[in-house]
């Protein structure tokens, strides 16, 4: 199953069933005439499926207008709503019966491998038989909308069941010449995952989605089992292509498209005579990066603000975050944890999401439960999406601590307590945690409250003294940090943002 699709050229027949059914379809069988009497370009819409399981075929069949009034299909094709679009969201509560279920699984036990594509597709779904093709339409359109693709039947039902349903369909509703062609379409397709303490998390995919028609020069001879072989070959082979190329060649869309395409008219043109490439064709490839679309996606848009009641807020963010014993716990555990809380999007948490913005936008320094919130929560978030980029570039990639300088002295001048010495300033360091399943979050926090006590320590110890300027402060920050490590965790580097001293005594 595809991670994320960055965009929607196909659909997948098995992934994104309903979809296909609802948006599918409604094809042109010779396209509307021009003014000169020639047919509109036509419109092929393919859904992808994974090289992995069976082929799927697309249904783009048209009915032949004047088949009733007697006018030749070749001049009155208009639009056919095939069997498969005319089954839409509003059937979708008809899941397929124990009945239809049964039909179906006859079908697979009755030797169809060894039976031409003829007597398989005729004792299957006659297309001269009007009661017959239209009862077993309805048992399809059942199935193909509600049986999962876990099933031990997905692939029959997928593969050899829509190979034969777009085959029988053209036939039965006479199609024109320019549509009568089945056609058969594919995904090949390579993801890539990496591990996040414990978590499978999607790195990057490449999909090439495409189709084409065919024709079966003698149905009475070619066995299912040889017209299966035929078209899943071509999906395998284009897998092996994908897998031959590089990620930087995968990453370049308009480059890759192209290559794609050439190399499937060359397995087109190499077909078994059994199974014949008629010409027609499509192709649509892209490169889904997660990074990329981090860096210009919003994945929990803003919603409008909710009057709430705070103590409701504050209680439910503490009741999601707040793991009991959570200091006891290995980092490891704790940040997959905090992980899951915030990954994807639930309809059931729209007021975890709301509640948490709120408590962090307007939640004082002075809260029991600030550190919790403002330091170790998003300590752990940094952690989790540093190692999700180290994945990524291949190389150690540490997660970033911030931090503000805010320091006063005050003395007393006549009862009141001024201000006579101030520091404003602000930093950042990196760390690395060398084992995540023996260090703990209490242990994790100390490090990182370590490195912060000692460098404010620092800053008010030259009050009076001459103050400290930037790189003196990166001093500070590199012996803190190093001293606050431990064969758990380790410190890696700092950097100053800036550093203002004021000392009103001068």
């Amino acid at each position: 199953m595809r991670k994320k699709e960055k965009k929607e050229k196909f659909f997948s027949s098995k992934a994104m069933l309903p979809g296909f059914i609802l948006l599918a379809a409604l094809l042109t069988a010779c396209g509307a005439k021009t003014p000169g009497g020639e047919a509109a370009p036509e419109t092929v819409i393919s859904d992808g499926s994974a090289a992995e399981t069976t082929a799927q075929t697309v249904s783009q069949t048209e009915e032949a207008a004047g088949q009733e009034d007697g006018g030749s299909p070749e001049n009155n094709c208009v639009s056919f709503n095939s069997g498969r679009s005319r089954y839409g969201w509003w059937r979708g509560s008809d899941k397929y019966t124990e009945e239809d279920y049964e039909q179906v699984r006859s079908y697979q036990a009755a030797g169809y491998e060894n039976m031409s594509v003829d007597e398989f597709n005729r004792m299957v779904m006659d297309w001269e038989d009007e009661d017959a093709f239209h009862k077993t339409e309805e048992v399809f359109q059942r199935i193909f909308y509600s049986l999962k693709e876990t099933d031990p039947m997905a692939d029959f039902v997928y593969g050899t069941l829509s190979n034969t349903w777009d085959e029988c369909e053209r036939k039965h509703y006479g199609i024109c010449q320019r549509q009568k062609n089945p056609w058969h379409s594919g995904e090949a397709f390579l993801e890539t995952y990496g591990d996040v303490f414990g978590d499978k998390e999607f790195l990057t995919g490449s999909y090439a989605d495409y189709s084409f028609d065919y024709t079966i020069p003698d149905e009475q001879t070619v066995t299912v089992a040889q017209r299966d072989g035929i078209l899943k070959g071509v999906d395998e082979d284009m897998q092996a292509f994908l897998k031959k190329q590089s990620q930087e060649a995968l990453q370049n869309e308009e480059a890759m498209e192209k290559a794609a395409d050439a190399e499937l008219v060359r397995l087109l043109k190499n077909l078994d005579d059994q199974v014949v490439w008629e010409g027609g064709r499509e192709l649509s490839y892209y490169w889904n990066d997660v990074y990329d679309e981090e860096d210009t996606e919003d994945w929990h848009e803003e919603k409008e603000e909710k009057e709430a009641d705070w103590t409701k807020q504050y209680d439910l963010v503490l009741k999601e975050l707040k793991f009991p014993g959570y200091e006891d716990m290995s980092i490891a555990e704790f940040n997959r944890r905090i992980n899951a809380v915030f990954s994807g999007y639930d309809e059931d948490k729209e007021d975890f999401y709301d509640a948490y913005d709120n408590v962090i936008e307007n939640m004082e320094d002075t809260d029991e439960n600030a550190e919790f919130l403002l330091t170790t929560v998003r300590a752990s978030q940094e952690e989790y999406y540093a190692r999700q980029r180290e994945l990524y570039a291949r190389k150690q990639v540490d997660p970033e601590y911030e931090a503000e300088i805010s320091s006063t002295r005050e003395e007393d001048v006549f009862g009141d307590k001024m201000v006579v010495q101030m520091a404003e300033g602000y930093y950042t360091f990196t760390y690395h945690i060398l084992d995540a399943d023996k260090l703990t979050v209490k242990a994790r926090d100390a490090f990182l409250a370590a490195v912060s006590r000692t460098v404010r320590e620092e800053i008010d110890s030259v009050f009076g003294k001459g103050g400290m300027d930037e790189e003196q402060l990166k001093k500070v920050i590199d012996k803190a940090g190093k001293a606050a490590g431990n064969s758990y965790i380790e410190y890696t580097g700092c950097e100053v943002g800036y550093l203002y001293m004021e000392d009103y005594d001068e």
